[in-house]
């Protein structure tokens, strides 16, 4: 259970480091991302593991 959430960092690292390299009209994309990676992480904080498989 765990992994979900090393995996939201680096991928929310990855994201802020492509950020800093591209135009800044990915940026509305990117904060979809940001999103997605706070909702896993709430279903990960309440144990939904539903929530996480559907998520995937």
């Amino acid at each position: 259970m765990m992994d979900w959430v090393f995996k939201a960092l680096r991928l929310k690292q990855a994201t802020f480091h492509w950020t800093q390299t591209h135009h800044s009209e990915t940026i509305t994309s990117i904060d979809s991302e940001f999103r997605l990676i706070k909702n896993l992480t709430m279903c990960i904080k309440h144990h939904d593991i539903n929530s996480v498989s559907q998520a995937e």
